[in-house]
């Protein structure tokens, strides 16, 4: 519990608001943690409407109509604490954002996971077995990231912040993830208020592109390119 209402404050003091705010009054976020597999497997059954089988092979969903959280206890309590921050995060850009995009989402999940309890265990896309074996490194571990991305925009072979843009969450892969991270890492840290401006307009229905424009002034080509640049001179 502490944990997640470490995320909600850090989020909404992030965002210039009053950590201690209601974002959602009137209704009750819910994080459950289930005592087995076999549970989860049951709780899908039940509950999960749509992409079942998709939804069986994680080990948690967030329902976005509402405000329901889902793990089990795979392997260890610092797993579940993991997947409960990661699940906050999801909460708060679906429902104080305003924005599903799942580049967004996930950057954001990971911002928080890493802020708080500078962990990332938690995946809610599928790996991708030709980068794993291609590359021979781990991108589970946040420890790896900033040197995988480096190497990545290095070897010129790091994914395009257009292509993020217009992903759907079961077309992304871990390395895509962990791409929207460090670019919204850069973005929120470097940008904030270029970038919190965007988020507005995007979540009001402006393109992402349109919004780019608005408020960098340029191109998401452009905009990536920086970031690359960044990447190499300073980590």
């Amino acid at each position: 519990i502490k944990e997640c209402e470490t995320t909600y404050a850090y989020f909404l003091r992030d965002f210039g608001d009053d950590p201690l705010k209601e974002v959602w009054p009137g209704r009750k976020a819910r994080l459950l943690v289930l005592g087995n597999e076999a549970q989860w497997h049951a709780f899908v059954d039940r509950f999960v409407h749509n992409q079942k089988e998709f939804t069986r092979a994680l080990s948690g969903t967030t329902n976005r109509q509402g405000l329901t959280g889902v793990t089990y206890n795979k392997d260890s309590i610092d797993l579940i604490v993991d997947s409960l921050v990661h699940r906050s995060a999801h909460f708060l850009v679906t429902h104080y954002l305003h924005l599903e995009q799942p580049w967004i989402q996930e950057g954001f999940a990971y911002y928080y996971t890493v802020k708080v309890l500078n962990s990332t265990r938690t995946h809610c896309v599928a790996w991708d077995p030709y980068s794993n074996a291609r590359n021979d490194q781990d991108w589970g571990d946040s420890q790896n990231w900033k040197d995988l991305l480096k190497e990545a925009v290095r070897n010129k072979d790091d994914f395009d912040l257009r292509m993020l843009m217009g992903l759907k969450i079961t077309g992304m892969k871990q390395p895509q993830a962990v791409k929207a991270w460090g670019v919204i890492t850069w973005f929120f840290d470097h940008h904030r208020e270029a970038f919190m401006k965007w988020l507005k307009d995007v979540a009001a229905g402006k393109s992402q592109d349109q919004a780019f424009q608005d408020h960098f002034g340029q191109r998401p080509e452009d905009l990536d390119q920086q970031w690359r640049d960044y990447i190499l001179e300073n980590w």
